[in-house]
């Protein structure tokens, strides 16, 4: 199998992002809203957190030249628990900071 990197956002429903969405097969069951936007993530960082603390970050960017993250986002799932995984494997879990959204891209802070 190759390298599949993509975003889980939990919530009702559960949304999992990767590039195509055939690429969530074998990955997320049928519950799991599957959308094919993903652009690419970030390399995950470590940045000061409010009391000096490093925390682990990285951004997940989405395509949203169809509107379609404008829509999914209208109330932004700030708060709510994401993981952004290479297959299987969790290479950050966190919960979402921020949303930007303009109208070519959407980005998602993750911070742990």
């Amino acid at each position: 199998m190759s390298r599949i990197v993509w975003l889980r956002i939990s919530g009702s429903p559960v949304r999992a992002f990767a590039k195509r969405v055939r690429n969530l097969d074998g990955l997320v069951d049928s519950a799991v809203a599957r959308h094919g936007l993903l652009i690419d993530t970030s390399a995950i960082r470590n940045s000061a957190g409010s009391d000096g603390t490093e925390v682990a970050n990285a951004t997940a960017r989405l395509d949203n030249r169809s509107g379609q993250c404008s829509s999914l986002f209208s109330v932004p799932p700030v708060g709510a628990v994401a993981e952004i995984l290479s297959n299987s494997t969790v290479l950050l879990s966190g919960v979402v900071d921020s949303i930007d959204l303009d109208d070519e891209a959407c980005q998602i802070l993750v911070t742990a």
